[in-house]
């Protein structure tokens, strides 16, 4: 005999959620085993061993070119200077004697020759083992400018940059001299700024020539 059930029907079953997983387990359960991670150990290794190995030696070797008496300074060449002294030169630069050449800086020495007013740029060199090369950039000369007993040489901005003296270079002669008279000329010095429209006017006269004039020889 078969028996109906009642008024109520059996409740349906709730679906089930995936419970979540601890890390290293599986799905149908149990654990995973992970292989250990071994990380690099913070030790000297080979490489690290020979890259300080390096920069000891090459530390040993910028302190003995530091030290030795082989890259003393000998001697300095001096190329380009007509109207400068090599004596006001080497004043200037001011280098001790016997300075280790690999301790010199060279671009403070050619930004010290810049104080004279004469030059208008300056390169300085090393040349091993024990020799500083000066290459001087001076102004161009384009007339002397003489002021009662004193002979001042004067650029194209009209600035007096050299004042000569009895020992003048042969090259002054070959330029043409101004003799100013004028009262208020009586005090310059070598750094004054000729008045352009003068310069002009005393290099178009320092020019003219005695056909120029007139005048015959």
């Amino acid at each position: 005999m078969i028996r109906r059930s009642g008024g109520r029907q059996a409740p349906s079953a709730r679906a089930m959620r995936p419970a979540a997983l601890r890390p290293g387990a599986r799905p149908g359960g149990g654990v995973r085993r992970t292989r250990p991670v071994r990380r690099a150990s913070a030790g000297l290794t080979p490489v690290r061993a020979g890259a300080l190995l390096a920069i000891l030696a090459g530390s040993a070797a910028l302190y003995g070119l530091a030290s030795s008496d082989v890259f003393s300074m000998r001697r300095t060449t001096v190329t380009g200077a007509t109207w400068t002294s090599e004596a006001r030169i080497l004043e200037t630069l001011g280098i001790p004697d016997g300075a280790n050449v690999f301790a010199l800086r060279t671009g403070e020495l050619a930004d010290r020759l810049l104080a004279i007013p004469a030059v208008a740029g300056a390169t300085v060199s090393i040349a091993l083992p024990d020799e500083v090369r000066v290459a001087v950039d001076e102004r161009k000369a384009l007339v002397v400018w003489k002021v009662g007993a004193r002979r001042f040489l004067a650029d194209r901005e009209g600035k007096l940059f050299a004042e000569l003296d009895a020992d003048a270079p042969e090259a002054a002669a070959e330029l043409p001299l101004v003799d100013d008279a004028r009262l208020a000329s009586m005090t310059f010095e070598t750094g004054s700024v000729l008045d352009p429209v003068t310069l002009d006017a005393a290099l178009r006269l320092a020019s003219l020539t005695p056909a120029d004039v007139g005048s015959g020889s």
